[in-house]
């Protein structure tokens, strides 16, 4: 689900941001190094938001003018990098790809805007997420994304949302083999029951 050209995206704050709470469930999947899928509640947050189409090439240019928008209206940074993903690169072209860059701030201005806004606020509830921490390149992302979903397929919950990411490492300073990558698939709050035949 990435292209090389992430390595160019620009990141806003990181050390600022809090330990996220680890739900109590937590299932293990087979690979070296070991990756554990946890299952958590998001804390909710108000973010900036750049909503694009084009390819995800285009995400470092658009994350680099969503910061200097922020600094340009005195509002603070207060977490990493978020992108959102509505459709699947597989069956769309390029051009055709429609995904968000979010950064969380404090002392926002008005929430909305319009959908293609250069940049509007929003406010993001809660959410029930299944999620990993892929560590590695961008270019073997795609199967930790597999993984994920493989999960949540076979584990009885409901997707209820587009796939997100959020980004712990600077791809400038960090060597690719170390860069984090938080990866969130919003999910039901109950497993489906299951049917016994």
């Amino acid at each position: 689900m990435r292209s090389t050209g992430y390595a160019m995206l620009i990141f806003a704050l990181v050390a600022m941001c809090s330990a996220v709470a680890i739900a109590d469930e937590v299932i293990k999947v087979e690979q070296t190094p070991p990756v554990e899928i946890h299952i958590k509640h998001t804390e909710p947050r108000t973010v900036a938001i750049m909503r694009h189409k084009g390819p995800y090439t285009e995400i470092g240019s658009v994350t680099k003018e969503l910061i200097g928008q922020i600094e340009k209206g005195n509002h603070l940074m207060a977490g990493p990098v978020m992108v959102r993903y509505f459709n699947d690169p597989k069956s769309v072209p390029e051009k055709d790809l429609l995904w968000e860059v979010m950064i969380p701030v404090v002392r926002p201005g008005r929430l909305g805007g319009t959908e293609f806004d250069k940049m509007v606020f929003r406010y993001m509830d809660v959410m029930n997420v299944a999620y990993l921490f892929h560590v590695g390149t961008f270019e073997t992302i795609s199967d930790s994304y597999a993984k994920l979903f493989e999960w949540v397929g076979r584990s009885g919950y409901e997707i209820t949302g587009p796939p997100m990411e959020i980004y712990w490492s600077d791809p400038d300073k960090t060597p690719p083999e170390r860069r984090v990558v938080e990866l969130w698939v919003p999910i039901s709050e109950e497993r489906k029951p299951r049917v016994v035949r």
